[in-house]
């Protein structure tokens, strides 16, 4: 067998080892894996394109994971990375990653020190279609670590406390609870009262699960 045919195998067998990893969520197999790896962020990138919504969930969770054990050994890595998945939020990618918002946060809040290069590119995508709940999602995933940056863009998505969509007002809430004005403050305390369910991953569990609005005020991790 020539060694042209042996290189799809092989990489099918490793791209079925990591799928593995991650539908386990195998979290010190994952981090083993990162070590063997020059670029580990790339072959979870992939499986974002996956139909398998859980699956892309889980490979978001392990490129947080992933980046905190790595980042302080390569940061330029991690910014190219950031890089990419912004990129990939364009037609001109010729590739949209429908989930790129929530992978550039869960990279971000790993590696904190890359928000300020990162963090208002990520959010200035607000009004981007598909990208509005990412977005939203990010910030509120985000706010915890860089409650500035939530402060920063609080005035530009507090209109979407009130919007139609209870993911998009809920994850909104998340980002901006700690926000000081009164007339956030003043929706916030309205939507305390606001049992619609959103369902969002759980990475205490790694499952999907379900959030109401009332509760997401609370934040969102």
């Amino acid at each position: 067998m020539s060694r042209a045919n042996d290189h799809p195998k092989a990489r099918n067998a490793k791209r079925e080892a990591l799928r593995a990893l991650l539908s386990a969520r195998d979290h010190a197999g994952l981090g083993a894996w990162a070590q063997s790896q020059s670029n580990p962020a790339s072959p979870l990138i992939a499986f974002l394109f996956e139909p398998d919504l859980l699956l892309c969930w889980r490979a978001i969770e392990a490129l947080g994971g992933v980046a905190r054990a790595t980042y302080a050994d390569d940061p330029e890595r991690w910014r190219n990375t950031l890089r990419r998945l912004l990129w990939h939020m364009n037609e001109e990618s010729g590739g949209i990653i429908w989930l790129a918002p929530e992978a550039a946060a869960s990279v971000l809040r790993a590696a904190p020190d890359l928000i300020a290069e990162y963090g208002n590119q990520l959010l200035s995508r607000y009004a981007d279609s598909p990208f509005e709940r990412g977005v939203r999602w990010a910030a509120a995933y985000l706010a915890p670590v860089a409650p500035e940056l939530a402060m920063y863009w609080s005035e530009t998505l507090s209109p979407s406390l009130e919007n139609a969509d209870a993911a998009i007002r809920g994850l909104t809430a998340a980002a901006l609870k700690d926000v000081r004005s009164p007339a956030i403050e003043s929706v916030l305390a309205k939507l305390r009262d606001d049992n619609a369910a959103v369902e969002l991953y759980d990475f205490a569990s790694g499952e999907f699960g379900v959030r109401t609005v009332a509760d997401l005020t609370r934040g969102l991790s």
